[in-house]
């Protein structure tokens, strides 16, 4: 596990941290149960409020056993590679095997189950999907008034194990060396070496769900950081790709639940796997058709723009994309190339449209951002496609050859599109 995974989990823990300290009493865990007539009824008072969703969201790649930066498997990287203080070692394990046990004991059918698997009866048996082991464990367990006190656990496990990370990043933050300064600064977007180059790079913006194609220090000043992000909200925030971004990430760089606002409607994720839709004129947004064999529902969503489409401001955001992937792939001296001086002018918007965009007007929807770059074409140029989830762009970083729909040329391979000049 190499520096940067540290880092990662650093970064989700103050996420986590930041949550917390806004709202500290939506965190509070009350349990209510009142017996009439010889019935139990229990109730978690507040038992989905946006805050304790978001908690059970950004707490999951901590705990989440797929996750690079789950907490067990960066502690075993901290102990390996890290000279920590034994007693603060046997103070984590202490403390991480009780909660994986849990303060309350729970015994279905004469067996314990450990806090641990409450949680995952829950997370993985309704909240984030439906593993077929875990649906049956919850609903074992949802007897009278189980099913509430299933939430009370899971949210239990979801702070105690924020606890453990915590002092985790409070040892990683004291022990992992000050990112050494870069070597030859440059920055990608505005050429200069002068100035302050603290903070990395998100390629593809972090708003996406990208923590893969971060560019290092010394490719992008702080001075283009701070100007520039406006663009990536822009974009995240573009009518052609919000619904798109709604569905398919889990939260967004600030840690809130992601949602879109269009002409006739407003789209929140209000849980993983729930979107909520609502109407704010009387235009409805939904068609539904007729019912299908399975028994589910087949419907249409009708989104209306707020703004006519301005290809100027969509095509800076894709171009400071284009350069930062080239960066990404090809280095910084390659990104600092005059080739791309027109694409670097475009972005800080001190020029028009360098060459054309491509949009694919029709596709299939799918569950993945993609990107490929093209650096070495026969024909010149530097091409670059972003699919996001099925909605495609493509353009050339270089001013020649201009882009142009041709039947015989390759290009034409990405199916019907639309291209819209200077």
């Amino acid at each position: 596990m190499n520096e940067q995974t540290f880092r990662r989990f650093i970064q989700q823990v103050r996420k986590v941290r930041l949550l917390i300290g806004e709202a500290p009493e939506q965190m509070e865990l009350t349990f209510r149960l009142e017996i009439a007539e010889g019935v139990a009824k229990g109730e978690l008072v507040d038992r989905e409020t946006p805050e304790k969703v978001r908690l059970a969201v950004l707490t999951r790649p901590l705990i989440h056993t797929n996750s690079p930066i789950a907490i067990d498997h960066v502690w075993v990287a901290m102990k390996q590679s890290l000279p920590l203080d034994p007693g603060f070692v046997s103070d984590v394990e202490r403390v991480r095997e009780r909660v994986r046990l849990g303060s309350t004991r729970v015994i279905l059918n004469g067996t314990e189950i450990p806090a641990e698997r409450l949680y995952r009866a829950l997370a993985d048996g309704e909240f984030f999907q439906k593993s077929s082991e875990y649906v049956a464990l919850r609903e074992a367990l949802s007897v009278g008034p189980g099913l509430e006190r299933l939430w009370m656990h899971f949210y239990s496990y979801c702070l105690g194990m924020f606890d453990i990370a915590y002092a985790m990043a409070d040892a990683l933050l004291a022990l992992l060396p000050a990112p050494a300064p870069p070597t030859n600064p440059q920055c990608i977007y505005c050429l200069t070496t002068e100035g302050a180059f603290t903070t990395e790079e998100h390629a593809v913006p972090e708003a996406f769900g990208n923590d893969d194609a971060i560019l290092p220090l010394g490719d992008v000043c702080d001075a283009c950081q701070s100007s520039l992000a406006p663009l990536d909200q822009w974009l995240a925030n573009h009518e052609g790709i919000a619904l798109d971004r709604v569905i398919h990430t889990a939260h967004t760089k600030k840690g809130k639940l992601p949602r879109a606002t269009f002409g006739n409607m407003l789209v929140e994720k209000v849980r993983p796997g729930t979107i909520r839709i609502t109407a704010t004129n009387d235009e409805p947004p939904l068609v539904f058709e007729a019912a299908q064999p399975d028994g589910s529902m087949r419907f249409r969503i009708h989104a209306r723009g707020q703004k006519p489409l301005d290809v100027q401001r969509l095509g800076r955001p894709l171009y400071k994309v284009g350069l930062a992937m080239l960066a990404f792939h090809a280095g910084r001296v390659a990104a600092c190339s005059e080739r791309y001086d027109a694409a670097r002018a475009f972005v800080q918007g001190t020029r028009h449209f360098p060459n054309n965009l491509i949009v694919r007007t029709t596709s299939t929807p799918h569950d993945r951002l993609n990107s490929q770059l093209w650096d070495q074409c026969d024909g010149g140029g530097t091409l670059f496609a972003i699919d996001f989830w099925g909605v495609l762009f493509m353009l050339n970083l270089e001013e020649a050859p201009v882009l142009t729909i041709d039947p015989d040329e390759p290009l034409a391979a990405i199916a019907t599109t639309l291209w819209i000049g200077e």
